[in-house]
């Protein structure tokens, strides 16, 4: 179980632009508010700019700078966007809730729960936003494969402790928790699981990732 922050390693493959795209969305949600992890991604970018100055220059085509003033002079239609940007929507999925949170179409499942998944060009993970009414509880459950999970609204609490704004946390295989928003006002979260969870008890019949849909 991870807590709080993204271990070296996520962001060792985010600064590499290696990382998967269901967990970068969710490591640059984290960063947003941390400014340790802002500073620890800095120096790792750093490092990588030192690395390339220090490579061989390779050969390319005579007119390869040509070719790429001819593709930035082209000019593309856009459809013009609006965006109500709030400062409870990450940068990194901004443009996929244009018009805030209740804007989306949630899929209920109970009275606590909320889920809404986003298309973000993933063939691994299924990210989704996952809201809980206030002090709703979600049931007890174990993972398949990794969970990550970053608080944009309200905050939420399990046996590992309490999560707050900006806060991260990763489950593996080896976890079992039972997540609970706190009561003074609803929890959304942002959610990256590599896998279906698998929850615990009769409420099993509800599980909200049982179909699995990376996109």
């Amino acid at each position: 179980m991870t807590t709080f922050h993204p271990d070296t390693q996520y962001l060792v493959e985010y600064a590499a632009g290696s990382l998967s795209i269901g967990p970068s969305i969710c490591v640059a949600a984290h960063i947003e508010h941390c400014v340790q992890c802002k500073q620890q991604l800095n120096g790792l970018n750093s490092c990588g700019a030192a690395l390339i100055e220090d490579l061989e220059p390779a050969n390319v085509s005579a007119n390869l700078f040509e070719k790429v003033l001819a593709n930035l002079d082209e000019k593309q239609e856009l459809a013009p966007q609006v965006l109500r940007y709030s400062s409870e929507i990450p940068k990194a999925i901004s443009k996929l809730v244009p018009n805030g949170f209740e804007d989306l179409p949630w899929k209920k499942y109970g009275k606590d729960l909320e889920t809404c998944r986003l298309t973000v060009g993933e063939d691994k993970y299924e990210v989704s936003l996952i809201r809980m009414q206030a002090g709703g509880v979600l049931n007890k459950h174990t993972h398949k494969g990794l969970e990550m999970t970053v608080v944009l609204k309200g905050a939420l609490s399990d046996k590992y402790g309490v999560y707050k704004v900006g806060d991260f946390s990763v489950c593996n295989a080896d976890d079992q928790h039972q997540p609970m928003a706190t009561q003074d006002m609803e929890c959304i979260c942002l959610t990256a699981v590599e896998a279906p969870v698998k929850f615990k008890g009769w409420r099993s019949v509800i599980n909200p990732f049982i179909e699995f849909q990376p996109a």
